[in-house]
């Protein structure tokens, strides 16, 4: 096993999530500028100009939004950077990772796709259930995986990178691998703790970690 490994998020992917609200403000933008100019009948040229102008804001938004958000896993712990914030933690002060599922709950749809994360806890002094379920009334890290997980291949990344990111099992099983290895544990021998939550949890949650992260 190498000393390091830095697993980021698909750049398709993590771009598409991050214009979703600029987006959508974007377009309602446009259509309140179209609404208000109606009165005037400026004709359908104007109409198209907004519409350019929303396209070429979208590309230039695409193109300029940067990706410093990854995991790097160490032998010594796991560096979680999140919008360019850094986290560190060592293996031994971690439980190990949980998956944790999110199905959300519709009631006219029915089931949504599920949002998927990997959390634990910050081990006490007295290391009590290190490889226990984390949920996420007592977890202590959050981190959103989605983003990271694609199913293609993409140039510049390794083959150990590509395995990792797989699926969303792959990535929590790859951490626990390095945390079992760092441990000096038989790696693999304790599977993977697996969660599933309904509805929305993660809100709470997320300003939690914040406050924690910040203080």
């Amino acid at each position: 096993m190498s000393d390091q490994l830095v697993l980021k998020p698909d750049p398709i992917k993590d771009r598409f999530a991050r214009m979703k609200l600029p987006a959508a403000v974007l377009a309602g933008a446009a259509i309140i500028l179209c609404a208000i100019f109606q009165a005037f009948h400026l004709g359908s040229v104007f109409y198209v100009l907004v519409i350019i102008a929303f396209c070429v804001l979208l590309v230039g938004l695409w193109r300029s939004i940067p990706q410093n958000s990854y995991l790097e896993l160490q032998r010594g712990g796991l560096n979680i950077v999140s919008e360019g914030v850094h986290s560190f933690h060592e293996w031994q002060d971690l439980s190990r990772i949980t998956l944790m599922e999110e199905i959300s709950v519709d009631a006219q749809e029915g089931t949504n796709g599920p949002s998927h994360y990997l959390t634990a806890r910050v081990l006490g002094p007295d290391r009590a259930d290190p490889d226990g379920v984390t949920n996420a009334t007592d977890a202590d890290v959050l981190i959103p995986i989605d983003s990271y997980i694609s199913y293609r291949r993409y140039s510049g990344r390794t083959e150990v990178q590509e395995n990792a990111l797989k699926s969303p099992q792959d990535l929590a099983d790859t951490l626990n691998r390095w945390r079992d290895f760092a441990l000096n544990l038989e790696i693999g021998t304790v599977p993977t703790p697996f969660v599933q939550v309904e509805g929305s949890p993660m809100l709470d949650l997320s300003l939690k970690l914040y406050a924690k992260l910040s203080s």
